[in-house]
Protein backbone atom coordinates (compact mmCIF):
# COMPACT_ATOMS: atom_id res chain seq x y z
CA UNK A 1 0.00 0.00 0.00
CA UNK A 2 1.34 3.41 -0.93
CA UNK A 3 1.17 6.68 0.96
CA UNK A 4 -1.20 7.97 -1.71
CA UNK A 5 -3.58 5.06 -1.00
CA UNK A 6 -3.40 5.68 2.74
CA UNK A 7 -4.07 9.40 2.24
CA UNK A 8 -7.06 8.63 0.02
CA UNK A 9 -8.49 6.26 2.64
CA UNK A 10 -8.01 8.90 5.33
CA UNK A 11 -9.76 11.46 3.16
CA UNK A 12 -12.72 9.13 2.72
CA UNK A 13 -13.01 8.95 6.50
CA UNK A 14 -12.68 12.74 6.79
CA UNK A 15 -15.59 13.04 4.32
CA UNK A 16 -17.69 11.19 6.89
CA UNK A 17 -16.70 13.58 9.67
CA UNK A 18 -13.96 11.42 11.23
CA UNK A 19 -11.81 13.88 13.18
CA UNK A 20 -9.26 11.18 14.05
CA UNK A 21 -8.68 10.69 10.31
CA UNK A 22 -8.17 14.44 9.94
CA UNK A 23 -5.54 14.32 12.71
CA UNK A 24 -3.81 11.43 10.94
CA UNK A 25 -3.90 13.30 7.64
CA UNK A 26 -2.50 16.37 9.38
CA UNK A 27 0.29 14.30 10.94
CA UNK A 28 1.16 12.87 7.54
CA UNK A 29 1.10 16.08 5.49
CA UNK A 30 1.38 19.12 7.77
CA UNK A 31 5.15 19.42 7.36
CA UNK A 32 4.88 19.51 3.55
CA UNK A 33 2.00 22.01 3.57
CA UNK A 34 3.85 24.21 6.07
CA UNK A 35 7.03 24.11 3.95
CA UNK A 36 5.09 25.19 0.87
CA UNK A 37 3.40 28.03 2.78
CA UNK A 38 6.71 29.16 4.29
CA UNK A 39 8.35 29.27 0.86
CA UNK A 40 5.51 31.32 -0.55
CA UNK A 41 4.97 33.75 2.32
CA UNK A 42 8.49 33.94 3.74
CA UNK A 43 6.87 34.26 7.16
CA UNK A 44 6.57 31.61 9.85
CA UNK A 45 3.48 33.27 11.29
CA UNK A 46 1.74 33.41 7.92
CA UNK A 47 2.79 29.85 7.10
CA UNK A 48 1.33 28.58 10.39
CA UNK A 49 -1.94 30.37 9.71
CA UNK A 50 -2.09 29.03 6.15
CA UNK A 51 -1.39 25.53 7.48
CA UNK A 52 -4.24 25.75 9.97
CA UNK A 53 -6.60 27.30 7.43
CA UNK A 54 -5.73 24.59 4.90
CA UNK A 55 -6.77 21.74 7.16
CA UNK A 56 -9.87 23.54 8.44
CA UNK A 57 -10.90 24.16 4.82
CA UNK A 58 -10.16 20.55 3.91
CA UNK A 59 -12.38 19.33 6.76
CA UNK A 60 -15.21 21.71 5.89
CA UNK A 61 -15.08 20.98 2.16
CA UNK A 62 -14.06 17.33 2.23
CA UNK A 63 -17.10 16.40 0.15
CA UNK A 64 -15.58 18.38 -2.76
CA UNK A 65 -12.47 16.20 -2.93
CA UNK A 66 -12.55 13.98 -6.03
CA UNK A 67 -9.79 11.33 -6.18
CA UNK A 68 -10.28 11.06 -9.96
CA UNK A 69 -8.96 14.64 -10.29
CA UNK A 70 -5.81 14.18 -8.22
CA UNK A 71 -4.29 13.09 -4.95
CA UNK A 72 -5.21 14.31 -1.50
CA UNK A 73 -1.74 15.83 -1.26
CA UNK A 74 -2.21 17.83 -4.48
CA UNK A 75 -5.65 19.00 -3.30
CA UNK A 76 -4.21 20.21 0.01
CA UNK A 77 -1.34 21.97 -1.78
CA UNK A 78 -3.87 23.75 -3.96
CA UNK A 79 -5.82 24.92 -0.92
CA UNK A 80 -2.59 26.10 0.73
CA UNK A 81 -1.31 27.87 -2.41
CA UNK A 82 -4.61 29.71 -2.78
CA UNK A 83 -4.47 30.70 0.89
CA UNK A 84 -0.93 32.02 0.48
CA UNK A 85 -1.86 33.99 -2.61
CA UNK A 86 -4.86 35.57 -0.89
CA UNK A 87 -2.73 36.48 2.12
CA UNK A 88 0.05 37.95 -0.03
CA UNK A 89 -2.42 39.95 -2.12
CA UNK A 90 -4.01 41.35 1.02
CA UNK A 91 -0.59 42.32 2.39
CA UNK A 92 0.50 43.85 -0.91
CA UNK A 93 -2.62 46.00 -1.09
CA UNK A 94 -2.01 47.51 2.35
CA UNK A 95 -0.01 50.73 2.31
CA UNK A 96 3.52 50.42 3.64
CA UNK A 97 5.01 52.74 6.22
CA UNK A 98 6.77 54.64 3.42
CA UNK A 99 3.43 55.18 1.68
CA UNK A 100 4.09 52.68 -1.10
CA UNK A 101 2.78 49.21 -1.85
CA UNK A 102 5.00 46.14 -1.99
CA UNK A 103 4.52 45.02 -5.63
CA UNK A 104 7.20 42.31 -5.38
CA UNK A 105 5.05 40.45 -2.82
CA UNK A 106 2.05 40.60 -5.15
CA UNK A 107 4.13 39.35 -8.07
CA UNK A 108 5.43 36.43 -6.02
CA UNK A 109 1.86 35.60 -4.97
CA UNK A 110 0.77 35.40 -8.59
CA UNK A 111 3.60 33.11 -9.67
CA UNK A 112 4.26 31.22 -6.37
CA UNK A 113 6.48 28.13 -6.26
CA UNK A 114 5.27 24.65 -6.96
CA UNK A 115 4.37 22.45 -3.98
CA UNK A 116 6.86 20.11 -2.32
CA UNK A 117 6.60 16.41 -3.07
Amino acid sequence: MTGVDAEARLMQRVKHGDEAALRDLYDALAHNVYTLALRMTDSREDAEEVLQDTFVTAYRTADRFDPRRGSVRAWLYTIARNGCRMRLRAQASRPRADGGVAPERLASAASGPQGPD
